[in-house]
């Protein structure tokens, strides 16, 4: 993760339930669309939140403001996701994912 996101993370766990941290994307989904702010980029962080239904507005106005002092990050929410995208394999012997 990028050290200047690092803001984000700490924001959104106060608002969610579990956080699963993706792997950043690659390729073409990694770079900004050009869309409304015209920014293009490097994806720098992909974290999936379960949100209880009664703190979604609490949620997405922390990632508001988390974001409005990260120069150069933008940040996209997007959602709901499928429940699979908090999946974990099942752990090993050891008590840790395989």
């Amino acid at each position: 993760m990028d050290a200047g996101a690092r803001p984000v993370p700490a924001a959104a766990a106060r608002h969610a339930a579990q956080a699963v941290r993706h792997p950043v994307q690659t390729g073409p989904l990694a770079h900004g669309d050009g869309g409304e702010d015209g920014g293009t980029g490097e994806n720098v962080l992909n974290d999936a939140y379960l949100v209880p239904d009664d703190m979604t507005d609490a949620f997405l106005a922390a990632l508001e403001e988390a974001g409005q002092d990260l120069p150069g990050i933008r940040v996209d929410v997007t959602g709901p996701w499928a429940p699979y995208s908090f999946a974990a394999p099942p752990p090993d012997d050891r008590g840790t994912p395989s």
